[in-house]
């Protein structure tokens, strides 16, 4: 009886282990969604900046914007950036839902585990 006992509480144990397992890695997806996001601000606010100064100057063309080499840098920096952030969260949420759906393979039995990742 006590063995049988042993083995329902490693059983909750590991089930346990592996929800937290399961809420860490979609608390990493989470914090890959915000470089996302982030990403994506620093890759849009500087075109919206530069078509926004072109719109607006008197020529209307690129080569009154170009003559402000300082602000072409740090837009040139920031779509830089963002395009690395965008990619690189990419990549990472990619590994993460692998890392879940090996999990959800390999545990898919147990109670609670078939549609962990539902809600994203």
């Amino acid at each position: 009886m006590q063995h049988q006992s042993t083995q329902e509480n490693i059983g909750a144990d590991l089930q346990e282990l592996i929800i937290e397992e399961l809420k860490l890695l979609l608390a990493e997806i989470r914090t890959s969604m915000a470089s996302l996001r982030t990403g994506l601000m620093l890759f849009v606010l500087p075109l919206l900046v530069v078509s926004t100064i072109i719109v607006t100057s008197k020529h209307h063309n690129l080569m009154s914007v170009i003559r402000h080499p300082v602000a072409i840098a740090l837009s040139s920096a920031m779509v830089l950036s963002g395009a690395y952030l965008v990619i690189k969260a990419f990549l990472q949420i990619r590994v993460y839902n692998h890392q879940i759906a090996k999990i959800q393979e390999k545990y898919g039995a147990m109670p609670g585990l078939q549609n962990v990742q539902e809600d994203d």
